[in-house]
């Protein structure tokens, strides 16, 4: 009896350590298989499995810690490619707007500011390795120029021989224009005095809302092609610059803000962006009556290049909009002309929802 009582100890021992074991060793073996599977290896290899492990672990370390070293080195690129989104109006809503900011690292500060293009004269023009090598170092040197004047200032590079800067601060503490434009003309004769560096500055409207910062720096631009033609030098205001009221205010990028904007089901933004375009021809300019039947050509076509990519989709909607576009008339006013827009923006983004 007692042989066979530890008989049957020693067996069921066994085969409850055998499961146990079974059980403590599948994940581990299944984790090793995978591997092998992942790297080409035979699954019946003789490689020691926890050296195995081991070693690829190690490589797992290594290649994280290179990719957060990549990643890291792409930070300022990422915040470069962002200035120049929020420059150029590239965000058609907050939520973008903020999940691009917090990628790029950037703290937006408030929604009121001043956008602006500095332009250095003395180089730009040739491409000899040693000019890119000097304008690369002048525009670092105002770079820094700039940051020190004001470190919450947002720069970045653009193109050979400008700098584009962006200074953002809420509505109450927007420091007043002349204040401004006092630094950016103390730090041009800086520049000029201490590096021989003759640099202008071209200033668009100040702006109030985030949405209008491609439009303050489109006017900066202006303002420096302006420059360009007078050899005026330090700051260059865009109220300052000489603008040809004969011919309409409608650019590209207008355009494109207003389309992606209606696009996207944001009936408010594109009705502020139509009063931008109503404002800039119609108030700031006299065009002639060939002038207003072409802005009023361009904004109908703006129109219908929405209905053209929703063609298909509702062939009643299509036709209710474009007999409301063909009833559209170059001569009824501007509070007529906005409101039978607003309209049709308004059908549009209704149905985008």
């Amino acid at each position: 009896i007692t042989g066979i009582l530890t008989a049957i100890s020693l067996i069921s021992g066994l085969v409850i350590g055998l499961v146990l074991a079974y059980r403590s060793s599948a994940p581990i073996n299944n984790l090793i298989n995978s591997l092998k599977k992942q790297l080409g290896l035979e699954l019946s290899t003789g490689i020691q499995d926890y050296d195995f492990i081991a070693g690829n672990i190690s490589s797992l370390i290594a290649s994280n810690r290179q990719l957060e070293q990549e990643l890291h080195n792409q930070v300022p690129l990422i915040r470069d490619a962002f200035i120049k989104r929020l420059l150029v109006g590239e965000f058609y809503n907050e939520e973008e707007l903020a999940a691009a900011s917090a990628q790029a690292g950037v703290n937006i500060k408030g929604d009121a500011g001043y956008a602006g293009l500095a332009k250095i004269n003395t180089y730009g023009g040739s491409d000899s390795r040693e000019s890119l090598a000097e304008s690369s170092v002048a525009r670092l040197i105002v770079r820094q120029s700039l940051m020190e004047a004001e470190p919450d200032m947002l720069v970045t590079d653009w193109g050979q021989d400008k700098l584009a800067f962006l200074l953002l601060r809420t509505s109450k503490l927007a420091p007043d224009e002349a204040l401004v434009i006092q630094r950016l003309q103390d730090l041009a004769g800086t520049l000029f005095s201490h590096y021989h560096m003759p640099v202008q500055f071209g200033m668009g409207r100040p702006f109030e809302a985030l949405a209008d910062v491609g439009r303050s720096f489109g006017e900066a631009a202006e303002a420096l092609d302006y420059a360009a033609f007078t050899d005026e030098g330090g700051v260059i205001r865009y109220e300052d610059s000489s603008r040809d009221a004969s011919l309409f205010y409608y650019p590209i990028e207008t355009e494109t803000r207003l389309l992606n904007t209606i696009k996207s089901g944001d009936g408010k933004e594109a009705m502020r962006i139509l009063e931008h375009i109503a404002v800039r021809n119609f108030q700031e300019r006299e065009l002639s009556r060939e002038m207003t039947e072409q802005l009023i050509g361009e904004l109908k076509g703006t129109l219908l290049k929405l209905l053209d990519q929703k063609a298909g989709d509702d062939p009643e909607f299509t036709e209710n909009l474009q007999w409301r576009i063909a009833q559209i008339q170059p001569f009824e006013g501007t509070d007529r002309l906005l409101g039978q827009m607003g309209e049709m923006i308004g059908l549009y983004c209704s149905m985008i929802e």
